[in-house]
């Protein structure tokens, strides 16, 4: 978390520094995430083999069986919350509800309903075949979705997939409060495990 905390002290005299910056904060965040889960899949379950061969979806999944099974329990209740896609994708939200004040469970809801749609493209992508038939019985069958699937996620998206923001025409002021709102979720979410 240093690393993160000396570049936001940066940003927060230099704000256009946040610019190069929001490109990386996912994947830094996210691997503080990953490490951290690490040493705890360890400690829960004393195997060594967590630590040098686990994959980044096998241990993902592995946590939300265990907050499933209620071996892990979060202090914020929203993280101990394990959604089958079934049910997720029955959830409505009306249109232009993500861009409004809405309760926090609604806007919990609605990030899981993006982690389903990105659990999709992964699936999609890994069978390269469409969600249907005997397939879509296997994807709804087989995910959950959680909210500490959340860095996972935004990690994939900004490694792989969604850099085209950096070459549009967004005001610098977007590009500091998109790195600050994302430091202090991660900070807030990690500093919660390590406590």
């Amino acid at each position: 978390m240093e690393n993160l905390e000396k570049e936001m002290e940066i940003i927060e005299e230099l704000q256009d520094h946040s610019i190069v910056c929001s490109s990386w904060i996912p994947v830094k965040s996210y691997y503080l995430f990953f490490n951290l889960s690490l040493i705890l899949e360890y400690l829960i379950s004393g195997n060594e083999h967590v630590l040098k061969q686990e994959s980044h979806l096998g241990l993902l999944n592995r946590l939300k069986d265990r907050i499933k099974n209620k071996e892990l329990i979060f202090s914020e209740n929203c993280f101990n919350q394990i959604y089958t896609a079934t049910g997720i994708d029955q959830w409505k939200f009306e249109p232009g509800n993500n861009l409004r004040t809405v309760l926090q469970i609604d806007r919990d809801k609605q990030i899981v309903k993006k982690l389903l749609n990105y659990s999709k493209e992964e699936f999609r992508r890994r069978n390269k075949k469409i969600i249907n038939g005997k397939n879509k019985i296997k994807f709804y069958s087989q995910t959950k979705i959680s909210l500490i699937g959340f860095f996972y996620w935004y990690r994939i998206k900004i490694n792989y997939r969604d850099l085209e923001f950096l070459d549009s025409k967004v005001n610098e002021s977007l590009f500091y409060e998109y790195y600050k709102n994302y430091y202090l979720a991660s900070e807030r979410f990690l500093s919660g495990i390590c406590t």
